[in-house]
């Protein structure tokens, strides 16, 4: 029941295109699709700060969190994931951090190129049900 609910929130299938959006809501239906990826492997911490809700696009910003946090997976080694939201009168900050080892600075300015994919990291742009 929990991972469905998660996939309808995370997908919003139900729901409009641009909406009120609850991003603490989004990351949690994300946290727990990826826990098959993380049990028993990643710690996560979650530093939620009192943030309002904001408009925008849920199921694009769910698919930027998804892929934010399977690029933050520390495969196939144990570590720590890091999550902080925190928001001032102008600004809504997100951070997600790992113990992993990051993405080669060679790597950096290609990262936002369509199709961007690499060979033997879990840097890339995922097919399918995460690509818009």
């Amino acid at each position: 029941t929990s991972i469905t609910r998660s996939l309808t929130n995370f997908l919003r299938l139900d729901e409009s295109d641009y909406q009120q959006f609850d991003v603490h809501e989004g990351l949690e239906s994300t946290i727990i699709l990826l826990d098959h990826e993380l049990r028993d492997r990643i710690t996560v911490h979650k530093h939620y700060g009192d943030i309002p809700d904001i408009y925008g696009y849920p199921a694009r910003l769910n698919q930027v969190f998804m892929n934010l946090l399977t690029n933050a997976n520390i495969y196939p080694d144990t570590g720590e994931i890091t999550i902080r939201t925190e928001a001032d009168d102008q600004w809504l900050s997100l951070t997600v951090a790992s113990t992993g080892s990051g993405i080669p600075p060679d790597l950096l300015e290609h990262l936002f190129e369509p199709g961007f994919v690499t060979t033997g990291t879990r840097v890339r742009m995922r097919s399918g049900l995460y690509t818009s």
